[in-house]
């Protein structure tokens, strides 16, 4: 049904169009009586105004039809819209409400009333402490703790044929490492990282510095106790490694732990975009407490110097590749130097539309070892009236490898290992390590390896070690490599 304003417009358009065609008619009849008639010229010239202005009234009257269609188009539309609403008006709303709460009702208010006894009543607000007295900060000590994270890995394995071996485990699982991480942002400048581990009954301390992150330059700057940045996987904690066990190059040329860790500073800038797509610069100097690598404080510190070169080859692949040297002193008397130098590459595939099922890791690294040792005989043919110098020693080695994404949990990898050892003149071991990884979820990983090793050691030439890792870790930073 139409509605009153548009009924309106309506008749006052029809009754200006009956109108109009009146005056046209008197028009005519006046026009053709005047020509018949032969008027003047001036009774011309008022017919011929009044012609156009009744052809100008008549081009209005057509606009305003076509807008008055337009209008009536638009009303019915309305009215179909408002048809619509009260019919979904009619659905939600019962025609008759019940005058009695149904059970459902009364079952939900008895809920409520439930709910409102058992919460407690809040607390009432902190009165403002006036402008000069002290104010307690007891309320706000939950924010300046810091964040906690505890990972653990518990090891089994087995070695074939059995050997006495210091590394060896006295029984056929034990918890390798319980690692405690502590972070916290100090101010708007720095940060603290404290991470400490119990192994084998004792209790280590891993890392603990001070980081500075926003200095000027591009630099950034930590001061404390952390692993070095030797390689790719030194700065990375144990539970974070691709493998079970570290490669056997870092296990023979990093000391006992296969891990360096020094207390000192760090400083890493950050290079510019001259010819990689991010570079990073590392020097550290450090007092060299670790074995293998001392120093005699001040002045004969060891020292690091890393550079890291990151190039974007497309959208979905990556290249990374660096070196790194490490000087320092491998005992404190005599000073005997040792020297490390390492390079390393890394190519990683991670299709972006498909970066949690499918993915291709590949990672090489090479270390070359110089010792300073000293020649000894047997049985001295004579005294020497001085020390003879020491001597370098060379030794090489490095790993190989490669992991493949099967799905958002499985991935499967193999590394190949190769080592020449220094205190075994002559000796090298290789082996083959796959690896089958099952993440549970990101909390929880598995992890089954299995290493051939040829030791070139005549009483034990071939070993078999079958390792099972079970990682779990709980806090705000899960599995975090460093």
């Amino acid at each position: 049904m139409r509605s009153r304003p548009y009924g309106k417009l309506t008749d006052r358009l029809r009754h200006l169009r009956r109108l109009l065609g009146t005056l046209g008619a008197v028009a005519w009849l006046v026009g053709g009586t005047a020509w018949a008639q032969a008027p003047s010229t001036s009774e011309a010239t008022e017919l011929e105004r009044l012609r156009q202005q009744v052809q100008t009234l008549q081009a209005q009257v057509q606009a305003m039809e076509a807008l008055l269609r337009q209008v009536e188009a638009l009303a019915a539309q309305v009215q179909a819209l408002q048809e619509v609403t009260d019919q979904i008006r009619q659905v939600l709303q019962p025609s008759a409400p019940p005058t009695t709460p149904t059970v459902p009702d009364q079952e939900l208010e008895r809920l409520k009333q439930e709910i409102q006894q058992s919460t407690p009543t809040p607390p009432p607000p902190a009165e403002s402490t006036p402008a000069g007295l002290p104010s307690s900060g007891a309320l706000n000590l939950s924010k300046l703790n810091p964040e906690v994270t505890v990972t653990g890995d518990v090891l089994g394995r087995y070695t074939t044929p059995s050997a006495d071996l210091a590394d060896e485990p006295d029984s056929p699982f034990v918890l390798r490492e319980l690692e405690f991480g502590f972070a916290s942002m100090l101010d708007p400048y720095s940060r603290m990282k404290v991470f400490v581990s119990w192994e084998d009954d004792e209790i280590h301390l891993e890392e603990a510095y001070v980081e500075w992150l926003t200095l000027p330059g591009r630099l950034r700057l930590s001061v404390g106790r952390q692993f070095m940045q030797i390689g790719m996987l030194n700065r990375w904690h144990l539970h974070a490694f691709p493998q079970i066990d570290p490669p056997l190059a870092m296990q023979e040329y990093l000391g006992e732990e296969a891990q360096t860790a020094q207390t000192g500073v760090h400083v890493a800038w950050l290079l510019p975009k001259l010819w990689s797509s991010a570079g990073e610069v590392v020097v550290s100097l450090v007092a060299g407490d670790a074995d293998g690598f001392r120093g005699n404080s001040l002045t004969r510190p060891a020292w690091l110097a890393y550079l890291n070169n990151y190039y974007d080859l497309s959208d979905s692949t990556f290249l990374e590749f660096g070196a790194s040297t490490l000087w320092g002193l491998a005992e404190r008397e005599p000073r005997l130097r040792h020297r490390i130098w390492n390079a390393f590459a890394r190519l990683n595939w991670t299709p972006p539309e498909r970066a949690k099922y499918r993915g291709l890791d590949v990672w090489v690294e090479a270390f070359w070892d110089r010792l300073e040792t000293f020649l000894t005989t047997a049985e001295p043919e004579e005294e020497a009236v001085l020390p003879a110098p020491p001597v370098w020693r060379s030794r090489w080695g490095g790993f190989a490898f490669v992991e493949y994404r099967l799905d958002r949990r499985w991935l499967v990898g193999l590394r190949a290992d190769y080592v020449q050892r220094m205190d075994e003149a002559g000796t090298t071991v290789w082996g083959l390590s796959p690896v089958l990884t099952f993440w549970q979820s990101e909390w929880v990983r598995l992890r089954l390896q299995y290493s051939y090793l040829r030791t070139g050691r005549a009483d034990r030439p071939t070993e078999h070690r079958v390792a099972f890792l079970l990682t779990w870790a709980a806090g705000p930073h899960k599995h975090e490599n460093y």
